[in-house]
């Protein structure tokens, strides 16, 4: 009684304390508020003094039971999502999911709440994104490769046989349609494959998949699910066959998920093995942090900001100045200097020897590093080497079209910059350098 007064006591604070600010409390009170004790009048009249509601009982649902223990066939009502009064909840709901590993339910509730806009409240928005990144990536060692394989094939032999048709030895005025046509070749390839990677490969934070979940345990998770609907379809009967094979399969799952998740610092894997013999010096303790779950410590705070976008503003504030002359006229001496050699530059006559091969192109392909960073596009090298090989094929053709018309596309001038801190603690933005994520297919040229 004393510490759950104290905890009470804790909320009230905080609650006088932003007086201009709603309350959502989500909680397992561990109290039915209904029945008559002490605990329970400690919550009823915090619910009053404050001037909350208790949002299951805006919503009347069929089953209010929110903690049920079936082994000792017990279940009450404990776990309440409460509310100020002038914030409306529209919906309330106690799940009942196929697969639960918790004696107690998941609770459902939909406010509706409309954004002031304000210029706080924009920048509150920001800084709880910073401190909540989601950031999602391409697992492409959990992906269907052949499916993937087979997805590139059909949205990129159209293409091909397009590209196949282009004449290069247009001159004048042609030139410039030309020139738009290799444009929209190249974004279609980039389509397709970004296309085709976002309908095959699945994309999870870093440490989302675990190194040692196995077979068995997909196996154990299947059966569990498979009997826990046949006993809700039963009516959910607290005694005979169905309901003790409901239980067994929830405790074995139950059971071997706690058991194989103790491996994860006792013993690894030969997925983890397979994935660090692979990797040297820095990659090896990246897939390490990656695969165990570390996370890398990030600087939040530049210059006394926490803010995101005002953080990214002074970082290109600061990288744009960085790349200014220092002098207006060693600018002017320089670029005269360039004027006049370009001037006296010829191009040579292009042959045979001077153009792209098939051969060149794949090996430039293949020695590319998995898992770095994409560019503007979204594509990466695993892109490129889990497609079909007429990717290959295109890219060689592309290559050898820019050669001959003198043009590039114009994503091939664009990339990002990525602040780099220098030393292990960086408070200034002076303490970080910069460095461009160009487009990978650009690299490859």
């Amino acid at each position: 009684m004393d510490l759950y007064s104290a905890i009470i006591s804790e909320l009230q604070a905080v609650i006088e304390d932003h007086p201009q600010y709603k309350l959502i409390l989500c909680a397992d009170l561990n109290t039915e508020v209904d029945i008559s004790s002490s605990v329970s009048d400690l919550v009823k009249n915090f619910i009053g003094s404050n001037n909350l509601q208790r949002n299951d009982l805006l919503h009347p649902t069929a089953n209010r039971c929110t903690y049920v223990n079936e082994s000792q066939h017990v279940e009450s009502c404990i776990d309440y999502i409460i509310s100020s009064t002038d914030l409306p909840s529209v919906a309330f709901n106690v799940l009942d999911l196929d697969m639960n590993l918790s004696d107690h339910l998941p609770i459902l509730c939909v406010f509706s709440s409309r954004s002031t806009g304000s210029g706080d409240t924009v920048a509150n928005s920001s800084k709880l994104k910073t401190q909540s990144d989601d950031v999602r990536y391409f697992r492409w060692n959990h992906a269907p490769l052949g499916q993937y394989y087979e997805q590139t094939r059909v949205l990129l032999e159209p293409i091909f046989a397009k590209l196949d048709a282009f004449d290069h030895s247009v001159v004048g005025s042609e030139m410039s349609a030309l020139h738009d046509k290799l444009e929209i070749t190249y974004n279609s390839v980039v389509m397709a494959l970004t296309t085709s990677a976002n309908f095959c490969v699945p994309k999870a934070r870093r440490n989302f998949y675990k190194f040692w979940w196995s077979q068995e345990l997909s196996e154990l998770k299947a059966a569990a699910v498979t009997s826990s609907r046949a006993w809700q379809q039963a009516g959910k009967p607290k005694y005979g066959p169905i309901f003790q094979k409901y239980y067994t399969d929830k405790l074995a799952y139950k059971k071997r998920i706690r058991e194989d998740k103790q491996q994860e610092t006792m013993s690894f894997t030969n997925d983890l093995h397979d994935a660090l013999l692979r990797k040297k010096g820095k990659e090896f303790w990246k897939c390490w942090n990656a695969k165990t779950g570390i996370k890398n410590k990030c600087t939040r705070q530049v210059d006394g900001i926490v803010d995101s976008a005002t953080i990214a503003h002074n970082f290109s504030e600061h990288f744009e100045q960085i790349c200014q002359p220092h002098t207006a006229s060693f600018n002017d001496k320089m670029n005269a200097k360039y004027e006049k050699m370009r001037s006296t530059y010829f191009t040579p006559v292009i042959d045979k020897s001077m153009e792209f091969d098939i051969q060149m192109i794949d090996s430039a392909v293949s020695d590319m590093s998995n898992g770095k960073a994409a560019g503007l596009d979204g594509l990466t090298a695993e892109h490129l080497k889990y497609s079909h090989p007429i990717v290959i094929t295109l890219l060689c053709k592309l290559f050898n079209l820019f050669v001959h018309t003198g043009y590039l596309p114009y994503s091939f001038g664009t990339s990002y910059t990525v602040p780099v801190p220098k030393q292990a603690v960086s408070l200034s933005v002076n303490d970080f350098r910069g460095i461009s994520i160009s487009p990978v297919i650009s690299k490859i040229s």
